[in-house]
């Protein structure tokens, strides 16, 4: 019962963690992409 009410919490805090960084530390210029035309591995 206690893991299914932490989980969405965690799930926030993660969120909530990168927006901070993202914030503080590279001035609200960071984006991570969720997708992109040519795939990650290309690189």
């Amino acid at each position: 019962m206690i893991r299914r009410l932490v989980s969405p919490l965690v799930f926030l805090l993660i969120a909530w963690v990168q927006e901070i960084v993202d914030q503080v530390f590279f001035s609200g210029n960071w984006n991570l992409p969720l997708y992109s035309e040519v795939a990650w591995y290309l690189y």
